[in-house]
């Protein structure tokens, strides 16, 4: 009985990837018939472009050069579209792309390009770069590249008009394989070819958000409105967070019938696996569904242990040649769309399809990544955390923990207005529930919406043993400054705002009459007024209370554990709030980041365990 239900198990997947194949083969025969009529588009609309011509900048993260460097980023200096600028980004002036730049300059006068190093500490080294270049970008529209990607000189027409209509955010493009070198390069580039690319055509025909390193092409004003590229700063797969906070300014993102080269070089095994177990980990934990959806990928993989199941029945035999006849004509047919030939690489599709499930496996757990000469870990949201001896070794406890407040801010509506690890706050929207008056005249009615403020746990500087000291207070008070004027800012642009009066905050610190003076001066430090909560204190109350003082020694526990030396879990409240105007008015877009306030120091480091 056991082996039936495995064989029938076996043979329902086989079935569904035969199914799944097909639909991808279909939806990419209807794809590149497209392809003629989308450049016929761009040919009919050359004398309206020119006319409207939007000033586009390209955006181009870039670290090393290789052999096809120089030739890729001359592409983008040879396109028919007039009004466009290129931007390259770099982390370090030595980096030798820097020479192939000025190079590039020199040969290309009548193309605006300049060059850019970024050394700001953002967790994924790609956003800083973004952030530093799209801070110096002209264009109302930005085009972001790998400096791997080579493209044809109708490229950037083919790739904004799109973006013509209002509802399209965003448009990405698909790419295919070129110059792989080497055994590891060539099944690279078949998965590139006959894996990857259909299953980017199926997955967009059927409505899903897309987003692609190759190619993503914004408007500036949308990406200022979805909070720029340091909301997604914290995130492993950038392509797909940026086209994801896009889409929640209600827009939707556009596959381009353009296709860009991918030039791949010579790549070894060890280097590609790593690639490819790191992107199958970021699915995995940002995108679980799709994860566990790629299992019908595979009809291959599973007619073999179908074969082993039904001891090599003849009809078991059947179906394995029929899988490997369609997965070698599929591959075949969409190669020669691609290239206008299959290339004898074509006969590896099985091969290429193994070694995709064993990534798959290799994915399925594990959390550590390898990125840019870096080791990162995987947050269960996609988020990345430098790696580090301590994270590997954390007690089931902090992970306990932390999924539990990952769980509570997801429940709570809690978002990261600025991921940058200098921030100290997060936010979320909330009701007033009492009559407040404010020092600066502002009025807040019960029911009126306030804006809440969160500490954000995991950039909390880290109180030592022996307890905050004035080097702690000093680094915790630069932090806190820069912070509430990142806030500011934030305020003034983001429309979740209008209608928002005032920020309120609740601080719960262990009962000791001794800070209570420091308390109320930081507060007015801050430009906080310091409010009475007037609600009523009942059972249930005192029980809610206690509970949320064991969710904060928990939380302490987990993330800054020092805060925990006097061991105290029992806690006073203390309710701040600001009206708008007065944040904004305290904390102008100029405001330093350290105000040298020597007394306010003081009341921080006052405030021990």
């Amino acid at each position: 009985m056991t082996r039936q239900i495995a064989i029938a198990v076996l043979a329902s997947v086989v079935a569904a990837g035969w199914v799944y194949w097909l639909a991808a083969w279909i939806c990419t025969r209807v794809f590149f018939g497209r392809l003629q009529s989308g450049a016929r588009s761009v040919v009919s609309c050359k004398t309206e472009s020119a006319r409207q011509s939007p000033r586009v900048s390209i955006l181009k993260p870039v670290k090393g050069a290789d052999d096809y460097t120089h030739e890729n980023f001359a592409s983008f200096c040879r396109q028919e579209y007039a009004n466009y600028e290129i931007l390259f980004g770099v982390r370090d002036e030595s980096d030798p792309a820097v020479a192939l730049i000025h190079r590039l300059a020199m040969e290309f006068p009548q193309t605006p390009i300049e060059v850019f190093v970024s050394q700001e500490s953002l967790i994924n080294p790609k956003c800083a770069i973004l952030a530093r270049l799209a801070d110096a970008a002209g264009g109302e529209i930005l085009v972001i590249s790998d400096d791997d990607i080579r493209v044809s000189p109708d490229y950037l027409d083919r790739v904004i008009m799109p973006l013509d209509d209002p509802a399209v955010g965003w448009v990405t493009c698909p790419y295919r394989a070129m110059s792989p070198c080497g055994f590891g390069a060539n099944l690279e580039g078949l998965h590139m070819d006959v894996v990857f690319l259909p299953a980017v055509i199926l997955a967009h025909r059927l409505g899903q958000r897309i987003g692609m390193g190759a190619t993503m092409a914004v408007r500036r004003a949308d990406l200022i409105r979805a909070g720029g590229f340091a909301a997604i700063a914290d995130y492993l797969m950038d392509d797909y967070q940026l086209a994801s906070i896009i889409a929640c300014l209600g827009l939707r993102g556009c596959l381009s019938t353009c296709i860009v080269d991918s030039t791949l070089g010579r790549t070894p095994v060890a280097r590609q696996w790593g690639r490819e177990l790191r992107w199958s980990r970021g699915i995995r934990v940002t995108c679980p569904a799709k994860y566990w959806g790629l299992l019908v990928t595979y009809p291959s993989v599973w007619a073999v242990l179908l074969i082993v199941a039904w001891q090599f029945a003849a009809i078991s035999l059947v179906i394995f040649a029929l899988t490997l006849a369609m997965r070698w004509l599929i591959a075949l047919d969409v190669r020669r769309a691609i290239h206008g030939r299959p290339g004898i690489h074509v006969a590896w599709v099985p091969l290429r399809d193994l070694l995709s499930f064993i990534t798959w496996c290799g994915g399925a757990w594990g959390r550590t990544i390898e990125w840019r000469g870096r080791r990162f870990r995987l947050e269960s949201d996609g988020q990345l955390k430098p790696f580090s001896a301590s994270a590997a070794s954390a007690t089931w406890f902090g992970r306990a923990v932390r999924r539990l407040d990952l769980y509570l801010r997801r429940k709570q509506g809690i978002f990261e207005f600025d991921a940058r690890p200098q921030c100290l706050l997060r936010l979320s929207f909330g009701i007033a529930d009492q009559r407040i008056s404010l020092s600066d005249g502002t009025e807040i009615l019960p029911g009126d919406r306030v804006c809440d403020l969160h500490f954000f746990n995991e950039h909390l500087p880290p109180i030592g043993s022996q307890g905050t000291d004035l080097a702690w207070a000093k680094l915790l008070r630069r932090r806190l400054y820069g912070s509430m004027a990142s806030l500011a800012a934030f305020s003034r642009q983001d429309r979740r705002f209008d209608g928002i009066k005032a920020v309120r905050s609740n601080l719960a610190l262990i009962p000791r009459r001794s800070i209570d003076r420091q308390i109320r001066q930081l507060a007015s430090r801050l430009h906080f007024d310091l409010i009475k909560n007037e609600t009523a204190s009942t059972r249930l109350h005192r029980l809610h209370e206690l509970g949320e003082d064991i969710l904060i020694w928990a939380l302490i526990k987990a993330f800054n554990p020092g805060g925990l030396r006097r061991g105290k879990i029992k806690r006073v409240r203390h309710s701040f709030f600001i009206s708008r105007d007065m944040l904004e008015k305290s904390y102008p877009p100029e405001t330093c980041d350290d105000p040298g306030d020597d007394e306010a120091v003081e009341d921080l480091a006052a405030l021990k365990g």
